[in-house]
């Protein structure tokens, strides 16, 4: 049975638009030396009803890591969403196999306050 995580709801209105976040890196690091980890990862834009953004499947090799950086804007726009959030699956050996969130402004900068280290990443029972 795999894990699943999610951001929770993340705003991402700023008068600045160095603040905004238009894509996220989404990092899964498989620790296992053997086993290699199914990954799931979707984007979301929630204000109003929730829109999938993004979904991808992959998986991750043994001892190594996987980066996806899905869109957080309007499709085919470059104009970013008020609010999202990140869903992630991960499976094989769960306990070995971690994940990160990064938000990303126009730029290409990491913004500080739009990151997710592995435990702050909330446990959910189902991808939606």
């Amino acid at each position: 049975m795999p894990f699943f995580y999610s951001t929770g709801p993340v705003e991402n209105i700023s008068t600045s638009v160095s603040l905004r976040s238009v894509r996220a890196l989404v990092k899964v690091l498989n620790n296992d030396p053997t086993i290699p980890a199914p990954a799931v990862v979707r984007a979301f834009r929630i204000n109003g009803a929730k829109v999938l953004l993004f979904n991808t499947v992959f998986n991750v090799p043994p001892n190594s890591a996987t980066l996806v950086v899905p869109p957080l804007v309007f499709p085919n726009t470059t104009t970013p969403v008020r609010q999202w959030e990140i869903q992630i699956s991960v499976g094989g050996n769960q306990s070995d196999v971690l994940a990160s969130v990064w938000g990303l402004n126009i730029n290409g900068d990491i913004i500080a306050h739009h990151r997710f280290a592995h435990s702050e990443l909330t446990r959910i029972d189902e991808l939606t």
